[in-house]
């Protein structure tokens, strides 16, 4: 099926991206979920995606046409449990070993062992916090999940159902700020809240990693680029000068890790920056 790319570009939500078992699942409270999987199509064939409209029209061979809707069916164990037909509000994906992880506002609902697109009724954990969930991520087994001022780390169960583990708060003051403002790289797992960036190995420690530009969350960080020119007499009314000064506003902010500069880049769009850790 080819999906109007006007869709997509309607949503001004932030759009969770998960991979699992080589598929990318995708979406939103608004848009939906999706899932795309790569293909290899044979011969010189337009690999395009498709933008025509009518499905009688489409060619069938675009990256469109292997973007398909995500619909909840039953799983290998219908007989013995009823299955979710439906998830109302699912904001973000995550996964847990072999199954994938549905976020909505106070809950995670998993999937059946390898079957990301089956959920047992009932298969869910309740986030006993009334400020919703924001993002999930798995470390060494465990969930970390978070609202927009509380970390909890929880440890499931073993077995089919893995929903009656050990739910622990870790921080009562330090939350992430949306499904895309966490990331993790060489077993670690870092994200951006509205008081600074941390870290967690699995273990019950929340550990900051942005105490040297600390009044960026609290206050403002002079723009040294306006110091620069100013100081090197740079500066003249012919040229726009940037901001004296940056502060956090976490709208859209986005985290992600260079594998080949081995560093954090933290993009702040509404200041239009991107502050970059480096070890």
């Amino acid at each position: 099926n080819a999906y109007n790319t006007s869709v997509f570009a309607r949503d001004a939500t932030q759009i969770s991206f998960t991979e699992f078992n080589d598929t990318l699942f995708f979406g939103n409270e608004s848009l939906g979920l999706y899932c795309y999987r790569p293909s290899a199509f044979i011969g010189n064939t337009c690999k395009a995606i498709d933008t025509i409209r009518s499905e009688a029209q489409t060619s069938g061979v675009g990256e469109s046409s292997i973007i398909s809707k995500l619909n909840l069916v039953n799983g290998a164990f219908a007989d013995a449990y009823s299955y979710l037909t439906l998830i109302a509000n699912v904001k973000g994906l995550s996964k847990l070993g072999n199954r994938l992880v549905y976020l909505t506002d106070n809950a995670l609902y998993f999937s059946d062992n390898n079957y990301p697109s089956s959920v047992v009724a009932g298969h869910i954990l309740s986030l006993p916090t009334e400020s919703p969930i924001t993002a999930c991520r798995e470390i060494n087994g465990n969930l970390l999940v978070f609202t927009k001022n509380e970390t909890f780390l929880y440890q499931p169960t073993q077995g089919f159902f893995v929903n009656a583990g050990q739910l622990t708060k870790i921080s009562e003051s330090v939350g992430c700020l949306s499904i895309n403002s966490i990331t993790m790289f060489d077993n670690v797992v870092a994200w951006v809240s509205d008081t600074g960036v941390y870290t967690n190995t699995g273990n019950l420690q929340v550990s900051p990693i942005s105490d040297n530009i600390k009044p960026f969350f609290n206050s403002y960080l002079p723009n040294p680029l306006s110091s620069f020119r100013t100081q090197n007499g740079k500066a003249n009314q012919i040229y726009k000068m940037p901001k004296i000064s940056h502060q956090l506003d976490d709208t859209r902010v986005t985290l992600c890790y260079s594998t080949p500069l081995k560093a954090l880049m933290i993009t702040i769009p509404k200041e239009r920056i991107t502050l970059v850790h480096n070890n």
